[in-house]
């Protein structure tokens, strides 16, 4: 029986959003918290060219080291997007979104 299992392991600070730096604080973090890439099946991440470019991007480099590690866009972004899409296309939604953004700079 397969168990996916899932934890948080944090927030980290890079030197640079380039695609390198963030695949060598990825496995630098796996390696110190003794967590094999080879045991990686999935990534998930938005489709930035850095993270999901299919020449150099995290998850093609990531791939390169574990082929098994099958990456997958994020439902929550695409949702996302098809929402900003769909909310574009109604004059009211929009206007609904843009008062509840300026009332939220007030706060």
């Amino acid at each position: 029986t397969l168990a996916v299992h899932e934890d948080f392991i944090g927030l980290y600070d890079v030197a640079s959003t380039g695609a390198e730096m963030i695949y060598s604080t990825i496995k630098d973090v796996l390696l110190r918290l003794n967590l094999p890439i080879s045991k990686v099946r999935g990534q998930c991440y938005d489709g930035a060219a850095t993270m999901a470019g299919c020449k150099s991007g995290v998850a093609t480099r990531i791939n390169a080291d574990e082929p098994r590690a099958i990456f997958t866009h994020c439902y929550g972004h695409s949702l996302n997007l098809a929402c900003c899409d769909t909310i574009k296309q109604s004059k009211l939604m929009q206007d609904a979104l843009d008062t509840t953004h300026e009332i939220t700079k007030l706060i």
